[in-house]
């Protein structure tokens, strides 16, 4: 997590949305600079809080973190935006 934290941020991204407590390992990887959800759904919350027409969202988990409930709540919320 920690290697894939400091890739992201020799690479440049912008926003960092961890999720959980193996997400604190990814932020400290990064440089401290990722904002740390709770949960999966609150990672949803925030990355549509954040998003912008344009934007390129990327999700990186392990199973463990059921994050395809951010990104079902990031969908519902953009599409929600969009209406």
């Amino acid at each position: 997590h920690r290697e894939a934290g400091a890739l992201a941020a020799r690479l440049g991204i912008q926003e960092l949305v961890a999720v959980g407590p193996a997400g604190r390992w990814f932020a400290e990887g990064c440089g401290g600079k990722a904002l740390l959800a709770g949960d999966a759904a609150k990672a949803g919350a925030i990355l549509a809080s954040m998003a912008k027409p344009g934007d390129v969202i990327i999700f990186k988990a392990s199973r463990g973190t059921a994050l395809e409930r951010a990104f079902e709540a990031c969908k519902a919320a953009l599409e929600k935006a969009k209406a």
